[in-house]
């Protein structure tokens, strides 16, 4: 449940606002790049669904 609490992501914030993209990264390693790939790959994949089913005429 920890997980869903998302204080992870405050943290993350935290020490983004604090020195950017690189402190973040080298704070919190190969998760941070694997985090963001994720998020895009499943936006990009959402965005690429929603044209497919309009395209059929099912949305």
């Amino acid at each position: 449940m920890k997980f869903l609490s998302l204080s992870w992501l405050k943290e993350w914030k935290q020490i983004y606002s604090e020195g950017g993209l690189k402190l973040l990264i080298s704070k919190k390693g190969w998760l941070v790049a694997i985090a963001l790939f994720m998020f895009f790959l499943t936006k990009g994949l959402i965005w690429l669904i929603i044209l497919y089913l309009t395209a059929k005429g099912l949305l």
